[in-house]
C-alpha cells in the first residue's frame, strides 16, 4: 500500500514513460495541480494503450471492467495500486462526477476490436467520451470557476487531438486491422475496408484520405481556438493540444507516406518549446 503522496510521485515518473509529452506539460504547469493532472494523463494513457498489452478483446474487457470496479467503489484505491490510489483522490478532492470516466471507459471497448467507425457523429462522439471529457475534467480541476464557459472548446480540441492520435498511429492501427477514420471519409476517397487495410504508402487514394481527415481535424482545431475563453488556469488542461496541430499538418503534408514511416511528429526539443509557447501565451 502507498503513501498519497508516493502514489502522485509515480504518477509523474510513470508517466515520463508512457508520454513524454504530458510529462513535459506537466512540468509547466503550477505545482499545486501537477500531480493531480499526471494522474488523470495517465489514467488516460494506460486506459488508451489496454489494446497494446492484450492479445484478444476479453482481457481488454476486464481490465476496462476493473477500473469500473474500481471507480465505483466506496474505497481510495489505496489496496489498488498507486495510479488508483491517486485518481481516486483527484475524484474526491475536486468532486468530479464518475459518469464521464464511466463513458471513456465504454468509448475504450471500441479499441479492442475491428468494428468499423462507421460515421463522422461517431468519430466525434469517441473522441468526446475520451480526450474531450479528459480536458474538461482537467478544467474542474484547473479552473472550476471557468470550466463551463470552455466546454464548446474542449468538445472541438478533444476532437482535434483525437484525430493527430489516429494520425501518429495509423500505419500501427492499420496494421492491426483497426479503421478509426469515419467510413464516410474512405467512401469520398474511393476507399471500402479491404483496399484501405492493403494499401501502402504510394496510394494516391491513402494521401487524399489523410488530407480530408487532417483537414477535419485542423477544422476542429480551429474551432476550439475560436471557442477557447482565457483565463490564468485554463490554460493547463489545453496545454497539450498545442502539439496537435503540427502533427496534423504534416500528416497533411506527407500523406500516405505516413504509412512508410514518414515523421507526424517535430523532434523532442521543438515539441518542448510548443509548449513551452503555448503555457506562456495561453494560446494552443
Amino acid at each position: 500500500m502507498s503513501t498519497l503522496s508516493d502514489a502522485y510521485a509515480y504518477c509523474l515518473t510513470a508517466l515520463k514513460e508512457v508520454s513524454r509529452d504530458h510529462y513535459l506539460a506537466c512540468l509547466l504547469m503550477p505545482e499545486a495541480i501537477r500531480s493531480q493532472m499526471a494522474a488523470l494523463f495517465l489514467f488516460e494513457m494506460e486506459t488508451a494503450r489496454i489494446r497494446e498489452l492484450v492479445r484478444e478483446p476479453i482481457p481488454g474487457e476486464i481490465r476496462l471492467q476493473w477500473w469500473r470496479d474500481l471507480l465505483e467503489s466506496d474505497g481510495d484505491g489505496a489496496d489498488s495500486g498507486p495510479l488508483a490510489h491517486a485518481l481516486k483522490d483527484v475524484i474526491a478532492r475536486n468532486n468530479l462526477p464518475i459518469k464521464p470516466f464511466q463513458d471513456l471507459l465504454d468509448a475504450r471497448i471500441f479499441d479492442l476490436y475491428d468494428d468499423p467507425m462507421g460515421s463522422v457523429d461517431e468519430f466525434e462522439l469517441y473522441a468526446g467520451e475520451t480526450s474531450s471529457s479528459l480536458i474538461q475534467l482537467g478544467l474542474v480541476i484547473c479552473d472550476p470557476e471557468h470550466a463551463r464557459e470552455n466546454a464548446d472548446a474542449a468538445g472541438h480540441a478533444g476532437v482535434a487531438v483525437t484525430v493527430a492520435r489516429v494520425l501518429r498511429s495509423l500505419a500501427t492501427s492499420k496494421a492491426r486491422g483497426q479503421i478509426y477514420i469515419p467510413q464516410p471519409m474512405l467512401t469520398s476517397v474511393g476507399l471500402e475496408r479491404a483496399a484501405y487495410l492493403q494499401s501502402q504508402g504510394n496510394d494516391e487514394r491513402m494521401r487524399a484520405l489523410v488530407e480530408v481527415f487532417a483537414g477535419f481535424g485542423l477544422d476542429h482545431l480551429e474551432k476550439a481556438r475560436q471557442a477557447y475563453k482565457p483565463s490564468k488556469m485554463s490554460r493547463w488542461p489545453f496545454l497539450s493540444v498545442a502539439l496537435s496541430g503540427s502533427a496534423m499538418q504534416r500528416s497533411r503534408k506527407r500523406g500516405a507516406a505516413i504509412l512508410d514511416g514518414a515523421p507526424v511528429e517535430r523532434g523532442p526539443l521543438a515539441r518542448q518549446w510548443r509548449l513551452w509557447r503555448a503555457a506562456v501565451s495561453n494560446r494552443f
